[in-house]
This record gives structure tokens, C-alpha cells and sequence, in this order.
């Protein structure tokens, strides 16, 4: 099940589609050709199915103002229609249309009728405002780092981390943070693409963000799908992560949590004493001090150096061995590591002689 949630994850998440530009193919007539007769279509074909932006696509006169023509794409090609029979001189047709991957491809050529003109306008170039452009790739960094991110960090939690680990309080609290930061990020960065590319494909600026008319026609575009299928992956993953982190998903009881220090453990070895002092007492790295005394409070040498272990039941995580070095009569420390919190079970075996070697058993609450 957590397979395939992630799978739709990958499938819904990932934004656009790995297809090229459109590129232009041919033109009709050709480009700076002279025509003998004024053409009744000028055409523009591309190797895709395009459609129209609503700015850039014009047919000028030799001085720059533009002649009245119906302007339509038609599957991968754009018509231009005059509305009357063109006069002698030289023409300029310029586009800039959308390809299947939603960018914005412009470009023109030129073209005569009779002779060509002593001079003509270049072909203009329809662009986006740099403000755009960088709001553009700055909203693309959001949403893919945080698609990556989030998918990076769902599949490690399901595939990768022990059981133990997701069930760890710390662990799932570290994870909800980092999930919901990455989802955040590509989220945002979806929303925001949605009049950015608009913005893009238009050639506008940033000040036509607030423009009435911008808004209907973004929120039907490919970036808007986009967004919408982005929450839905979202929430396929978070669904999954919550089913593999009981520990995030479940409310925090509300008793107080034990403070961290000093923890002293004491238990009856035959007719001994064992004492084992841990500190700093808490989650992570500490020392285990073990004092041994007779029952006299004579410390006590055993026939072999003690056995120390340690284990969270509740994770089934160990036994861990934890090896013991003497620093004096009756007296060991060792390096002991709870790398989660919880209720710890320290098992110690002391070997008193050829044939008894008592077991005791300590709880001790890590914090």
C-alpha cells in the first residue's frame, strides 16, 4: 500500500512534462522572399500543436502599423488573414505562441509584395519583463525542491528508516517539521506559478499581476491542473506518512515528562549490592558508573569483569552489549548510548564464581 501511495505521489507531483520547445518548421511565404501577387494567407507551421498568446502576433506594414488581419492557430499552425489585399512593399509577421510544455516561443520574418520597401520596422520581440522572469524561477526552485524534498523524504521514511525509528516521539516530530516545510515550499511555488506563467506567455509584466483579466484565464491553464494535482499528491503522501508515524499522528498525553539528571539504580546481586550511577540521565550519549559491594560494603571483586546490556522493549530495540573497564576494586564505567527516550531495561550479569553468575535487571526513564 505504501508503495503505491508514493508511486501516485511521484506520478502527481512531478510538474510539467520533460517535452522540447516548439520549434518552427516553415513559413509561407518564405522568409525576406518577394512575392509577385500580395498572398491571401501568410502561414507559420511548427512541429507541434501550438496555441495563440494574446500578445505578439501581428502583421505589420513597411512603417510599423499594424494591418488588420484575423490571427488564428489552427493545430500546429498559425494563419494570418488580411483583412484586405495587401499594397506593394515589404511586410513584417511576427508571432509568439505556446507550446505543448506551456513556453512561450516568438519570432517573425519578413516578406514583400511587388518590391521591397526603401526601408521597414525589424520584427518586434514580445517578451516578459525581467521582474517576471525571475519571480518565474524563484516560484520553480519552490516547487521543485519542494516536490524532490517531500518525495525524498516520504520515501525514506517508508522504505529506509527501521520500524523502531518511525516509531520514535523525536523522530516523527523532526519529520512533521521537515514535511510540512517542503510542502509548504512547493506549494506555494505551484500557487505562484499560476499567473507567473501566465504573466510569461503573455510577454506582460509584473504590473499586469492584479489585471481582471489575467485571472480567469490563468486559473484554466496547465499551471492551475498543476497546482490542484500538487495538494491532491500532497495529500496521498501525508496519508501515507501518517500511517507509517503512529507516534506524530497521535496526540501527546498530557502528563509531565521526567526531568533529566543523574539516574541511580540499585539491585541485590546474591547477597551483594550493585550500584549503577547514569549521567547526564538523558537521550543520547552517557556514562554508567557500576560500584560492587559485599554485604558489608566491602567492594567486591568478581570472578570476571561484569556484563552490561541495555534495551527499549517498546521499540524492541537490543540488546545492546556494553562493554565494562575496570577503574578500581569492584568499581566499572562504560560508554552507554539511548538514542531514543523511553523506559530502558539495563541487564547486568556478574559472575561471582565458577558456577553462579546472577542476572538483575534495572528500568530506568530516559528522557
Amino acid at each position: 500500500m505504501a508503495v503505491l501511495l508514493l508511486a501516485a505521489l511521484l506520478v502527481l507531483l512531478l510538474p510539467g512534462t520533460a517535452e522540447a520547445h516548439a520549434v518552427l518548421k516553415s513559413t509561407d511565404p518564405r522568409d525576406g522572399q518577394v512575392l509577385a501577387q500580395a498572398p491571401r494567407t501568410v502561414t507559420a507551421t511548427f512541429n507541434e500543436a501550438i496555441t495563440l498568446a494574446p500578445k505578439g502576433n501581428q502583421l505589420l506594414d513597411p512603417a510599423g502599423r499594424v494591418v488588420p488581419a484575423d490571427i488564428r492557430s489552427v493545430n500546429d499552425t498559425v494563419v494570418y488573414t488580411p483583412a484586405s489585399t495587401l499594397a506593394e512593399g515589404t511586410y513584417i509577421v511576427s508571432w509568439r505562441v505556446v507550446s505543448a510544455d506551456t513556453h512561450p516561443v516568438g519570432g517573425g520574418i519578413s516578406f514583400s509584395v511587388g518590391r521591397p520597401s526603401a526601408s521597414s520596422v525589424a520584427v518586434p520581440d514580445q517578451v516578459a519583463g525581467r521582474e517576471v522572469n525571475v519571480l518565474r524561477i524563484g516560484a520553480e526552485v519552490l516547487r521543485y525542491g519542494g516536490v524532490l524534498g517531500f518525495a525524498g523524504l516520504t520515501a525514506f521514511v517508508l522504505f529506509v528508516a527501521e520500524p523502531s525509528v518511525r516509531r520514535s516521539a523525536a523522530f516523527a516530530r523532526r519529520v512533521r517539521r521537515a514535511r510540512d516545510a517542503l510542502a509548504a515550499a512547493a506549494l506555494l511555488g505551484a500557487v505562484a506559478l499560476v499567473p507567473l506563467v501566465k504573466l510569461w506567455q503573455d510577454g506582460a509584466g509584473v504590473g499586469e499581476l492584479f489585471s481582471a483579466s489575467l485571472w480567469p484565464a490563468a486559473l484554466s491553464a496547465a499551471p492551475a491542473a498543476a497546482a490542484a494535482l500538487l495538494a491532491a499528491g500532497t495529500v496521498l503522501a501525508l496519508v501515507a506518512m501518517r500511517r507509517d508515524l503512529p507516534v506524530a499522528a497521535a496526540p501527546v498525553a498530557a502528563t509531565p515528562s521526567p526531568s533529566a539528571g543523574p539516574r541511580t539504580l540499585t539491585a541485590a546481586v546474591g547477597g551483594n549490592k550493585a550500584t549503577m550511577v547514569i549521567s547526564p540521565g538523558r537521550r543520547g550519549v552517557n556514562a554508567l558508573q557500576l560500584s560492587l559491594v559485599d554485604g558489608e560494603g566491602v567492594p567486591l571483586v568478581p570472578h570476571e569483569t561484569p556484563q552490561l546490556s541495555v534495551r527499549l522493549p517498546v521499540y524492541e530495540l537490543g540488546p545492546f552489549k556494553k562493554p565494562l573497564s575496570t577503574t578500581g576494586k569492584g568499581t566499572y564505567e562504560a560508554t552507554v548510548d539511548f538514542p531514543l527516550d523511553g523506559t530502558w531495561t539495563v541487564t547486568l550479569v556478574v559472575r561471582l564464581s565458577e558456577f553462579e553468575s546472577p542476572v538483575v535487571s534495572q528500568k530506568v526513564v530516559i528522557p
